[in-house]
């Protein structure tokens, strides 16, 4: 199995584009989970089966269940 990289991820090139910026506000390489994450994401937007809202509502609320938990 090849593992995962931007140049081998099937989606769009806006997409790869996008997951490279984000990958600048951070002093380490994104992990492999993280990027897959990532591209799961996108796929799921390019495909139709999701909205960028949608995610959007969906990673707000990943952040604030991890906040809970810290307290």
């Amino acid at each position: 199995m090849n593992k995962l990289t931007l140049e081998n991820a099937d989606i769009s090139e806006h997409a790869k584009q996008s997951i490279a910026s984000v990958s600048l506000s951070y002093d380490k390489p994104l992990s492999p989970v993280a990027l897959q994450d990532l591209v799961d994401t996108f796929k799921r937007i390019e495909s139709g089966r999701t909205t960028y809202d949608q995610e959007d509502d969906r990673l707000l609320g990943e952040w604030g269940e991890a906040k809970a938990r810290e307290v």
